[in-house]
């Protein structure tokens, strides 16, 4: 395990405070690197919450930027570590670690090539694709802010962010956005459950875009207006027990060795699809 992820408390505590930021979220990466080995996942797991345990019994108020229910919250007063490696999957660790990430951490960039055409020339009348985007746990503020300014540019009707997806009052979202966060209907959902429900009552079918072997390649698709398309973590994809929830899971077929595009490419694809698929409905191509 590397030295800079093993602390006393007292060589924690002296550290001043954007110093403590930069070496927890340096915990995190760690963490995110190696979590599919179980053993270095439970070190490096097991220093992190030492560290956290430190700056609780300091009453640092960088916990507060954490996620972590009151059940964590009480392992970590009595150090009972063990515990909450025991139940806390990887993906409930991110759902507890990422607001202080989203918060806190450096957003990642892409560099953005300069459109030779001004933005809000005049153009006809805003036709919306009857489509809408949910957008549940993703982790990159850069993923999220791509994606808004294509879903913006292709006329989606609403995004929905779930879980612990940045919204656009990030400022990694809005940097990547390039202003359509002002041009977007978007709304923020607490449960994703609870809004597929929701979305089904007004006659607004889901379908997930994700890798499976049951899922239809988009262009054997009828698209149907008034359509929900689900995006997921960009490594951990949608869960099982979210696909079982759908009313179909629909894939981009990939010829080469990777088996995945990022989840920004990939939505541009899809609703560039979905967009002939109209074009041709309407007679518009």
């Amino acid at each position: 395990m590397k030295n800079i992820m093993q602390f006393s408390r007292n060589k924690l505590l002296s550290l001043e405070k954007q110093q403590q930021i930069r070496k927890l979220i340096d915990f995190i990466k760690e963490i995110d690197t190696i979590h599919d080995d179980s053993k270095k996942y439970k070190e490096v797991m097991n220093e992190f919450l030492k560290v956290i345990y430190y700056l609780q019994s300091a009453n640092s108020d960088l916990i507060i930027h954490f996620n972590f229910p009151q059940n964590i919250m009480k392992h970590i007063k009595t150090k009972k570590f063990h515990l909450i490696l025991e139940q806390t999957s990887y993906r409930e660790f991110l759902k507890y670690v990422l607001p202080f990430v989203h918060k806190f951490g450096r957003a990642q960039t892409d560099a953005d090539f300069l459109s030779s055409l001004p933005d809000g020339i005049e153009r006809p009348e805003k036709n919306f694709l009857p489509i809408y985007l949910i957008l549940h746990n993703l982790r990159s503020a850069f993923n999220v802010g791509s994606i808004m300014r294509t879903a913006e540019c292709m006329g989606v009707e609403k995004i929905f962010f779930t879980g612990y997806t940045p919204t656009p009052t990030n400022s990694g979202v809005k940097k990547t956005a390039m202003g359509t966060e002002k041009h977007i209907n978007w709304e923020k959902a607490n449960d994703i459950e609870h809004l597929i429900t929701e979305l089904r009552n007004k006659k607004i079918k889901v379908y997930a875009l994700e890798t499976s072997p049951k899922a239809e390649p988009l262009k054997e698709v009828e698209w149907q207006e008034n359509t929900a398309i689900l995006l997921g973590n960009e490594a951990l994809g949608i869960t099982k027990d979210l696909l079982q929830t759908v009313d179909k899971i629909v894939s981009i077929p990939l010829r080469g060795w990777k088996n995945s595009l990022n989840v920004s490419v990939a939505t541009a694809i899809c609703l560039y699809e979905i967009q002939k698929h109209f074009s041709r409905k309407n007679n518009l191509l």
